[in-house]
């Protein structure tokens, strides 16, 4: 249930930021995706669906709906009206995704990695593309490299101011990140 409701709120968000301008942007400036699934984690599989450079980080904790969302969640289904997928989602994505701890961050990487930092009650969302070429086997070269780099971080920027009603952190991953942490699953601290 937890997948399904990543899945949904992050569908809703791909929409409501129009990611997919977006992800057509990076790939006219050609900025490659990750379509290895080995080198995914669970959290971009699930939205992998929608998405092949962005996904939903933060954690999904459903212990916080009450009974009556919990089955409203798992009635959802192709012929649920998309407004009323809307309203619950708006209804209880704080409950659900925000953090509520007494520390006021979350780590989605190494642990006290600023690059890997949000505010918890910011929706972290993951882009990931192949900074290096190291998976394809096409090694880039550095001005190619320098370039992705510019071409990411504005893309970030851009998604960042793209929601009046959502505070959104965008973190970087390359296939590098993953090489180095494939067996070390993200640590929320």
């Amino acid at each position: 249930m937890e997948e399904k409701y990543r899945l949904l709120f992050f569908k809703y968000l791909y929409d409501l930021l129009d990611l997919k301008k977006i992800e057509d942007e990076l790939k006219s400036r050609n900025v490659d995706c990750v379509n290895d699934e080995n080198q995914m984690c669970e959290e971009e599989k699930t939205c992998s669906a929608c998405s092949k450079y962005f996904y939903l980080l933060n954690e999904i904790n459903l212990k916080r709906l009450s009974s009556e969302e919990l089955d409203y969640l798992n009635q959802i289904n192709e012929e649920t009206p998309n407004n009323d997928i809307q309203l619950f989602l708006e209804k209880t994505y704080q409950r659900v995704l925000l953090e509520s701890s007494l520390n006021n961050k979350v780590y989605y990487g190494p642990f006290m990695n600023p690059r890997f930092e949000a505010d918890s009650d910011s929706i972290a969302i993951g882009i990931k593309y192949e900074q290096f070429g190291l998976l394809s086997g096409n090694r880039k070269k550095h001005d190619e490299i320098l370039n992705g780099n510019r071409v990411v971080i504005d893309i970030m920027k851009k998604v960042e101011s793209l929601s009046t009603k959502y505070k959104l952190k965008l973190i970087e991953y390359n296939e590098l990140y993953e090489a180095l942490n494939r067996n070390d699953s993200f640590k929320r601290m």
